[in-house]
């Protein structure tokens, strides 16, 4: 099992070394491929085929997740010149005067039917936005650029892992038109930026409101510079937004509390073992609250990790530590195939590795 997982792992990153990608119907035929591949290493005269086929899985499905990604281009002929698209607000919108910096879920660009995404910011008074809303804009936009300086952070890199596939700022224009809100569109965003507007009309301008929004809904756009250079001295500045720490903290308290009280009551243990109903508790505390992180990349990581554990403990599954680090890293490359581009990849398997070798 440690083998087939690091050989999968292996696969996804093999797909970095590679200059260019395949068409994605190209793709997509060498994913069927690798899949019989697969199967076929199941039965028991197949078994050396079972590390090749593992790595060929990790590579074929890397390489139709990131074609699907780069399934759409902004023309050449379009960067710099303005366009019109419509779309609705897919984040909750960084306020840094004197602007707006927003995610938004392209729909329609330049009347043409489009789903893909842009970072935009909007200068010069922005009115209030809200996610979920749907906006005309005429906007200027580019193909996502960053320096190619050894060490330095690849944001190019960090848009594609968000889909990202424009980056750009709304022009001033007449046919900026706010055309409507739902309430389906990205609603866990949505229930978060009420909760940070409700903080701010509690706390007003008190230096915790920061610290609470941080914690609380993982934003972090109301940090002054000398509150950051206070957390940068102690060196407490990543722990001010959730995390996977925090998302483990929560669901160890939940796992925990829920487990200490439900043995008091025999009648509930007769329904349901404690140990179960501890495992569901710390899966919907950990949903919870990653969540209300709005889902970020490190918490998806904890998330499935944890679930993964408490899976196996629901289906009554004998899971050794390295087995379960094995399953998990699996299921995280499935979700996200790309997630081994980020450093803090490797830090969150990597700190859990030595956490399981130092207990053991």
């Amino acid at each position: 099992m440690y083998l087939w997982a690091i050989t999968f792992f292996l696969g996804t990153l093999f797909l970095s070394t590679r200059a260019s990608l395949l068409s994605q119907p190209l793709a997509w035929l060498i994913l069927l491929a690798a899949g019989i591949l697969a199967l076929l290493a199941c039965q028991q005269n197949w078994r050396l085929l079972r590390l090749p086929a593992a790595f060929a899985l990790g590579f074929a499905w890397a390489m139709c997740y990131s074609a699907w990604q780069l399934s759409w281009e902004l023309p050449t002929e379009l960067e710099g010149k303005d366009v019109v698209i419509e779309g609705v607000i897919a984040s909750i919108p960084s306020y840094q005067f004197p602007r707006a910096r927003f995610e938004f879920a392209v729909k329609s660009f330049n009347g043409q039917k489009l789903a893909t995404k842009f970072s935009l910011s909007w200068y010069q008074k922005p009115p209030p936005l809200k996610v979920g809303e749907r906006w005309r804009l005429q906007v200027r936009v580019k193909r996502p650029h960053a320096f190619a300086n050894p060490g330095s952070f690849d944001y190019e890199a960090w848009l594609f892992q968000q889909g990202i596939r424009a980056n750009g700022y709304v022009r001033e224009s007449s046919q900026n038109e706010l055309l409507g809100r739902s309430r389906l569109s990205y609603p866990v965003d949505q229930i978060r930026q009420t909760i940070g507007e409700r903080l701010w009309a509690i706390l007003g301008d008190a230096p915790s409101l920061a610290i609470v929004q941080a914690l609380t809904i993982g934003e972090r756009q109301a940090m002054s510079a000398d509150q950051w250079q206070v957390l940068r001295a102690t060196g407490t500045n990543h722990l001010m937004a959730i995390s996977g720490l925090h998302i483990s903290l929560m669901a160890g308290s939940a796992y925990y509390l829920v487990n200490f009280l439900w043995r008091r009551f025999a009648r509930l243990c007769l329904w349901c073992p404690a140990q179960h109903a501890a495992a569901i508790a710390a899966i919907i505390a950990a949903l919870f609250y990653a969540a209300l992180a709005g889902f970020s990349v490190p918490t998806q990581r904890a998330l499935t990790m944890i679930m993964v554990f408490m899976l196996a403990l629901l289906w009554r599954r004998n899971l050794l530590p390295w087995q379960g680090l094995s399953l998990a890293l699996v299921a995280v490359l499935i979700l996200d195939p790309l997630a081994s581009l980020s450093p803090g990849f490797y830090l969150s398997f990597a700190a859990v590795a030595i956490i399981f070798y130092g207990v053991g």
